[in-house]
C-alpha cells in the first residue's frame, strides 16, 4: 500500500507466451516435449514476431546417446498438442541454463532465443 492509498504489485513478469492472440503456457509445451522418450530436458520461451506477437522457441537436451531430429519432435508435438502449441523453432543443446535447484533460467533462454533470431 502506497502513501496515496493505491496498491503497488511487484514480482515476476508473466511467463505466458502470446501467439496469435492466444496465451500459451511454456510449461505445457515443455511437458509435451518431455513426453518424447529421447528428451531429457526442454525449455520454451516466446520470441517477438511482427505477425503473431510471439513465436515459440524450444530448447531441448536429448538423453545421452539418443539422436532426435527436429522433425520428429515437431510430429510428436502435433500428435499430442494443439497446433498453436507446436514450437516454431527447435534448438538442440547439450545443456540448458538452470539454477542450483534445477529450475530453468527463463531470462537466459529468452536471450538465447533472441540471439538465434538475430
Amino acid at each position: 500500500l502506497l502513501a496515496d492509498g493505491s496498491v503497488s504489485f511487484s514480482g515476476r513478469i508473466s511467463e505466458m507466451i502470446k501467439k496469435g492472440g492466444i496465451n500459451i503456457s511454456p510449461a505445457e509445451v515443455e511437458d509435451v516435449l518431455m513426453r518424447h522418450e529421447g528428451i531429457a530436458l526442454a525449455g520454451v520461451v516466446g520470441v517477438p514476431d511482427p505477425l503473431q506477437g510471439e513465436l515459440l522457441a524450444a530448447f531441448v537436451v536429448p538423453k545421452p546417446g539418443v539422436s532426435v531430429a527436429a522433425e520428429d519432435l515437431t510430429a510428436h508435438c502435433r500428435a499430442l498438442a494443439s497446433r498453436y502449441k507446436v514450437p516454431d523453432f527447435i534448438e538442440f543443446r547439450t545443456e540448458l541454463p538452470v539454477t542450483v535447484t534445477g529450475k530453468l533460467m527463463r531470462r537466459e533462454l529468452k536471450s538465447m532465443a533472441l540471439a538465434l533470431r538475430a
